[in-house]
């Protein structure tokens, strides 16, 4: 009995004074894509200073050094919309999947107004002839009670006059197939709001509300559309690579005429007698054999932008019928954008990078560098100046710097040639799996030999299935001063760390290289915080240590198998004596495993 009453009172005092759990919070977010997919980038009225929507900011960049001037925070999801005010050039209207839109002041970064419209928006264009009206677009997944229809979504299109708080539905539907919205946007004459699905452009009159017009498309899905700037013109994009320039739009009867490219500016907007008054004039553009995914018109209506995944863009003149390319962009084309002035042409890739250019002369002004798509989820802590390490495009590790929310510098560890284009990620070739770094733990003393000081990496090639070869290799992180003119590898090549001219390229040195050193794919990388040690782990059930031996040889790479390690000399003697480091080399002191258990983290 007593013992069952002390048990009691235990039970009672541990339930009335409960552990606290800990709760973790969501501190900062960095990162993201520089320009999201349903936004564009923005151009201030004097063309110094652009604005892009990166998932729930607003971010102002120069145009002249590409620097970051300030942010805009206020959203609490992803901005779907982003429109400058076209009766006062220094505000702009934001929309978000929150439910809100939201008018903000460049000048001096503060918000102006908010409206919930309590729904989410996934697109919103801005009345260029209406003062505070605006046009939105959402999507809503629905499950109907009883409905076997899984993908079904409800689609609503509403006119928001923010002055007075009126919100006006102009269509709702529901759609059972997987369209793509695309495109939503107004003519610069304020007439129609057009609204392009996959197969189709649908009208809609600006005074009456009612539905107006549809173009239908033949086999080729539409990729997007833009309104001509002073003529009533159309032009589409077609996943085949065509650009289809459409006049007369606002007729209400959807038979084509085609006929051959001259002049946009010099056809007229109404048919001739020699044509039914009820056929649209339709003009043909083809350079691209894969999608056009972006095209933008300049301010003026002399020129057509084109890009694609053929990493290349092309100006077509409107008034002579002549192009003019831009090419060796390095990825596929995902925004265009032009300033008032015509002078300054701003895209974005999806090697998530803008690039800003002066139109006159087709020559790169500046840079901006996001992170790019990392083809997996390996990071490695870069403790100075409190940067990211992780992986990039195929073959290189990119440093991501939290505080200044930019793209440091970028190693390329795997040389790979980039022939652009969207299946560049499934072609055969090496890249990097696992990336560690020495002297990334709290508890390192600052002062460690081993800070920073060791890089090493997982590499893998696949190529298509036949061949398997799997690297481990460690770089040294060698101060400016102490690089050494020349560093050579195998077969006396400079090394996938140097330069052309011998200087070593962001700090690292290829020290070893170790092949096979794992019978499958390495899972993880850790280096001892204070002693040049390391560990990796893999998937066939064994965790390796890898410790720095110091002796006079030449560098060594090493082959590791299950009975035995073969030892091949890499750099020439005479190319070692200036570097220290180089006298020594990486090996594997011990093998170890746990219960015959996969090792995947350590």
């Amino acid at each position: 009995m007593n013992g069952v009453s002390s048990e009691q009172d235990i039970n009672s005092e541990s339930s009335s004074t409960p552990q606290k759990q800990t709760e973790w919070k969501q501190k900062r977010i960095s990162g993201g894509w520089l320009v999201n997919k349903s936004t564009n980038i923005l151009f201030t009225g004097d063309s110094k200073c652009i604005l892009t929507a990166s998932e729930a900011t607003i971010h102002l960049y120069s145009v002249a050094t590409g620097a970051m001037i300030g942010n805009l925070v206020g959203h609490k999801r992803t901005i779907t919309g982003l429109a400058i005010n076209p009766f006062n050039p220094l505000q702009i209207y934001s929309s978000s999947l929150d439910g809100t839109i939201k008018l903000w002041d460049i000048m001096d970064g503060v918000l102006l107004s908010s409206w919930d419209l309590g729904f989410p928006v996934t697109k919103m264009t801005v009345d260029p002839v209406r003062k505070s009206v605006v046009y939105t677009f959402s999507k809503i997944q629905s499950h109907p009670f009883g409905s076997t229809q899984l993908n079904q979504h409800q689609y609503y299109i509403h006119k928001m006059d923010l002055s007075t708080d009126q919100k006006t539905l102009i269509n709702h539907y529901i759609d059972n197939h997987k369209n793509e919205y695309n495109s939503f946007l107004v003519d610069p004459k304020g007439q129609y709001l057009a609204n392009q699905s996959k197969f189709k452009i649908i009208f809609y009159s600006l005074t009456t509300l009612q539905r107006h017009n549809k173009i239908r498309h033949g086999s080729s899905s539409i990729e997007c559309c833009a309104f001509h700037p002073t003529t009533n013109s159309l032009a589409i994009a077609e996943a085949s690579g065509r650009i289809r320039l459409i006049h007369s739009y606002d007729l209400k009867n959807d038979k084509k005429h085609e006929t051959p490219f001259t002049s946009i500016l010099s056809t007229p907007t109404t048919v001739t007698d020699s044509q039914s008054p009820s056929q649209i004039v339709e003009q043909i553009l083809h350079w691209h054999h894969e999608p056009s995914t972006r095209i933008s018109f300049t301010p003026s209506g002399s020129f057509l932008v084109s890009g694609g995944h053929e990493t290349v863009l092309v100006f077509w003149n409107l008034i002579t019928g002549q192009q003019t390319y831009l090419p060796r962009l390095k990825s596929s084309i995902r925004h265009i954008s032009i300033s008032n002035n015509d002078r300054v042409l701003s895209i974005s890739t999806l090697h998530n990078t803008i690039h800003i250019f002066d139109f006159t002369r087709l020559s790169l002004i500046t840079t901006i560098q996001g992170i790019k798509n990392t083809f997996g989820k390996s990071i490695g802590l870069f403790t100075e100046g409190n940067k990211i390490a992780m992986r990039g495009e195929r073959g290189s590790i990119q440093w991501w710097d939290i505080d200044g929310e930019k793209s440091t510098k970028e190693v390329t560890v795997i040389d790979k040639l980039n022939r652009g284009g969207r299946k560049e990620e499934h072609e055969a070739g090496g890249e990097i799996a696992v990336v560690g770094f020495s002297g990334t733990y709290n508890n390192a003393p600052p002062n460690a030999d081993s800070k920073n000081k060791w890089m090493a990496t997982a590499c893998v090639w696949n190529n298509f299935g036949i061949m398997r070869e799997l690297q481990l290799r460690f770089y040294y992180n060698k101060p400016k001063s102490q690089h050494s003119r020349k560093q050579l590898t195998r077969k006396g090549k400079p090394s996938m760390s140097s330069d052309e001219d011998g200087k070593s390229r962001d700090g690292f040195i290829l020290h070893t290289i170790i092949y096979n050193p794992h019978d499958e794919d390495i899972t993880d990388i850790q280096f001892h915080p204070t002693h040049e040690i390391c560990a990796t782990s893999s998937i066939d059930k064994t965790f390796k240590i890898w410790e720095k031996q110091k002796e006079a040889t030449t560098n060594l790479s090493l082959s590791v198998s299950k009975t035995k390690i073969s030892i091949t000399p890499e750099f020439s003697s005479k190319n070692t004596k200036t570097n220290t480091e180089n006298d020594s080399r990486w090996e594997c002191r011990s093998v170890g495993q746990y219960r015959g258990l996969k090792a995947l983290a350590l």
